[in-house]
């Protein structure tokens, strides 16, 4: 994960590692990912696929679905170039759309999994 030079896997591996966190990986969600990973990198819907299962596949390298956000987290804020830049300033955006209740609430263990990535403490 450290070599990871893409943020959109990077986005891509977060968002697959909190539906994990969540334990919730439902139909819906699944597809939230891939309708929110292919109007904010504005690609079709083959290569959102393409990016989730690459995501998915980075997420599953870490020890545990907290281990990968933190560690994609910190990667994707340590890429220099502006597209990372740009992709790291959409990530809460992304992850509200994905992994919001009914009442637009974040579940704990998804909240503390974004807070450990956020102040650097796993």
């Amino acid at each position: 994960m450290t070599e990871l030079d893409d943020p959109r896997i990077a986005a891509s591996g977060i968002l697959n590692a909190l539906l994990d966190i969540d334990g919730h990986v439902t139909r819906e969600r699944q597809s939230a990912v891939l309708d929110t990973l292919s109007r904010t990198f504005l690609i079709d819907d083959e290569e959102a696929r393409e990016l989730a299962i690459m995501g998915a596949w980075i997420a599953a390298q870490a020890d545990s679905p907290e281990e990968a956000v933190f560690t994609l987290s910190r990667r994707l804020r340590n890429m220099r170039a502006p597209e990372a830049q740009a992709v790291s300033g959409t990530m809460r955006a992304m992850i509200d759309v994905v992994m919001s209740d009914a009442n637009g609430r974040l579940s704990r263990p998804v909240q503390n999994a974004l807070t450990a990535a956020t102040t650097g403490h796993a």
